[in-house]
């Protein structure tokens, strides 16, 4: 898989965290030495939106216009900038299908609707290039885009916990919220992390997603988004080991990649809403680091990779490794973590034969402050 990374939006999130994290007002006497990862360019945007709270480059956005570079250079493919955005709300609309659309003349959800209703004259054969699973995004984009209520949260964790219970006979499963909720932020879906103190999770994907298709809690995918990835565990730390070795890891841009068991899917709630709902499963031994990943927030992940990277480590949501020689070892349970000197050392307390039991741990080991998930959120 191809990882495409924009690395101006990569400038921009990390110039907001630090925006964010100012201990000082800012205002149109900033110098971009006065705050980290800030270039004259970026430093005079942000003094424009403190004197007049906005931006020459924001306002292209909002208004579709192309969007230009500190030089004046038009930037490639930022036309439309703002409606392709509300576009890739709705589940199952990529980049792509957005363009798409955009470039065909819509604007807006009812331009969509539209010509659904009345048979689409812009494109060739004179249909709406639109899949079933987007279509039925677009029909429910009133439930899926609004925020989502704790009750709903409750209902799917009920839910999908009676589905495991009857597909495994086995009442000990763990399930847990991520993601903005975790964090304390409004949230549009549902994103839980799944795990077993003690039995494996293979096979189990499966079985779940039919038996809440069969209690109609969860839309098949004959009629709307719902996919599964699966199988890909057994062989992930070889392939971990393999990109550690060669230093092809991309610590702090491969945030959204892992190779746990997932479903992305429609749910439908007790009150006949239709909501997003994520699933991941992951085995004990790397719920922590599951949980760490898919809490977030991406800038925070960004950041705590970036910084593994400096120690000569490799973070992922699946463990924590560093490179010696031509072999890669896994921490702590094949050897302590690197310092920023790229010196071995184990923090107090720690050997070998200690396991990391939460995100606690993974942080000590990396040797940063311990953040609660509320103090994670980076823009």
């Amino acid at each position: 898989m191809e990882m495409v990374v924009c690395r101006q939006s990569l400038v921009y999130s990390r110039v907001a965290a630090m925006v964010r994290a100012c201990q000082f007002k800012i205002d149109d006497t900033l110098q971009p030495e006065e705050i980290p990862f800030c270039g004259e360019a970026t430093a005079n945007k942000i003094k424009d939106i403190a004197r007049t709270g906005t931006t020459s480059v924001l306002d292209a956005h909002r208004a579709n216009e192309v969007v230009c570079d500190s030089s004046g250079k038009p930037r490639a493919d930022t036309g439309g900038g703002a409606s392709r955005r509300v576009f890739m709300q709705l589940p199952g609309v990529g980049a792509k299908t957005a363009k798409i659309w955009y470039d065909l003349g819509y604007r807006s959800y009812e331009d969509l609707d539209e010509a659904i209703d009345e048979g689409d004259v812009r494109s060739e054969g004179g249909r709406l290039p639109i899949s079933y699973e987007q279509a039925f995004s677009l029909q429910h984009r009133a439930d899926l885009l609004e925020p989502l209520p704790a009750s709903d949260l409750t209902d799917m964790q009920a839910a999908v916990t009676e589905a495991l219970q009857h597909v495994t006979g086995d009442g000990e499963w763990e399930m847990i919220v991520v993601g903005g909720g975790r964090r304390s932020l409004p949230s549009h879906d549902g994103d839980f992390v799944i795990t077993h103190p003690t039995r494996t999770t293979d096979g189990v994907v499966r079985l779940l997603v039919q038996r809440l298709v069969d209690q109609k809690r969860l839309v098949s995918a004959k009629q709307a988004m719902c996919r599964i990835s699966e199988g890909r565990m057994p062989t992930h730390l070889d392939h971990m080991r393999e990109h550690v070795v060669h230093g092809t890891t991309m610590n702090s841009n491969n945030i959204a990649v892992d190779r746990f068991d997932k479903v992305f899917g429609m749910f439908m709630t007790n009150s006949g809403k239709v909501r997003r709902m994520d699933l991941i499963i992951t085995p004990p031994e790397e719920y922590p680091f599951c949980l760490l990943g898919w809490t977030g927030s991406k800038q925070y992940l960004r950041f705590l990779r970036q910084h593994a990277g400096n120690c000569n480590m490799y973070l992922n949501s699946h463990r924590l490794m560093r490179r010696e020689g031509q072999l890669s070892c896994v921490v702590p349970q094949e050897g302590p973590p690197y310092d920023r000197n790229g010196k071995a050392w184990w923090p107090p307390g720690w050997d070998e034969s200690r396991v990391v039991k939460d995100e606690g741990d993974i942080m000590e080991l990396l040797r940063v402050p311990r953040r609660e998930p509320h103090e994670r959120n980076c823009p």
